[in-house]
């Protein structure tokens, strides 16, 4: 019954995170714009709920648009010294997994703002060139990349694409750390915020 706790984590975002998302820049209507935003709020809710951050100020962060390079999100937190880099997608029966072409657009955003080549992003990220070049500068960080889903797991393949990456990057101190963010953890965190 995967759609019952889609569902669940959708009203949760709609109350909690969608008065927070910009969404003028979205061409889209309709259905495919409401996946949109609420792929949007999903990301937010990740980091918010893995990091215990105010969700307003989490959503302030979403770089999600044309142009983004396959980031959707990007939370630099000064205080604990982590960074947050997030890809998100709402899927609304809670049965697919995640592409591997939108995994290897990411690693590649990932790749250039490790570079600290902004070139292929766009304005949303651009704002917060200074505080990620400060992080990313720093070696007390720690970043995490989040795949955040509602679906099942990542697949052989999405892991094919993902673990050598951040096993490359952590060669020869860990740096870098995997989030699954899945329906059953989504759904979880939500259970236990509840409780």
């Amino acid at each position: 019954m995967a759609n019952l706790q889609v569902n669940q984590i959708k009203r949760h975002l709609e109350s909690n995170y969608i008065p927070h998302v910009d969404d003028s820049d979205i061409i889209e209507t309709g259905e495919k714009k409401e996946i949109h935003v609420l792929s949007r709020a999903l990301a937010a809710y990740s980091v918010a709920s893995l990091g215990n951050y105010d969700p307003k100020e989490v959503c302030s962060n979403i770089t999600d648009e044309f142009g983004d390079n396959g980031i959707d999100l990007i939370h630099v937190d000064v205080d604990s010294k982590k960074m947050w880099l997030v890809q998100s997608k709402f899927i609304v029966n809670g049965n697919k997994g995640v592409d591997c072409g939108e995994l290897h657009k990411f690693i590649k955003g990932i790749e250039d703002l490790c570079n600290a080549d902004y070139s292929h992003f766009g304005t949303k990220t651009k704002r917060l060139q200074a505080e990620i070049d400060q992080a990313l500068q720093d070696a007390q960080f720690h970043i995490y990349i989040v795949i955040a889903y509602t679906g099942n797991n990542l697949s052989k393949d999405n892991n094919d694409i993902l673990l050598p990456f951040i096993s490359e990057n952590n060669d020869p101190t860990e740096i870098m750390e995997l989030v699954d963010f899945n329906l059953a953890r989504a759904h979880n965190i939500l259970r236990q915020g509840l409780n």
